[in-house]
């Protein structure tokens, strides 16, 4: 199974267990996920709930903290488009912020442009 895949299964909380193991593309979903998560600059308790599945390592306090600190940090498109050179796992990604950032329910403008800037990114 496909890194995307585990991670999209917790977002659509088919899998309610904490992601298992390391894997290289890890630090790459997380920052994407960070940047779905902060887009509309206010992270619910929902989204920290789910990102605390994705990162099981770091407590709630932690993870906040990181979240913040990481959504200051520009999109680092390169290292997405390095990390995922197939157009389907590319689109696998824009599926998997698109559901992230409908995990508090709620659609931000902040959330649309980066969705729409990601498409623009990921697949020319």
């Amino acid at each position: 199974m496909k890194r995307i895949t585990q991670y999209q299964r917790i977002l659509r909380r088919r899998q309610t267990v904490p992601l298992a193991g390391k894997h290289p593309v890890d630090p790459v979903l997380r920052h994407l996920l960070v940047h779905a998560v902060f887009a509309d600059a206010v992270v619910a308790p929902e989204e920290l709930e789910t990102l605390s599945l994705l990162i099981p390592e770091m407590s709630l306090n932690d993870l906040r903290s990181w979240v913040e600190e990481e959504a200051a940090r520009l999109l680092d498109t390169d290292a997405i488009l390095t990390a995922f050179p197939l157009r389907s796992d590319r689109f696998a990604l824009l599926q998997l912020v698109r559901t992230m950032v409908a995990i508090d329910g709620d659609t931000h403008p902040g959330e649309d442009t980066l969705m729409e800037s990601l498409t623009t990114i990921l697949l020319e």
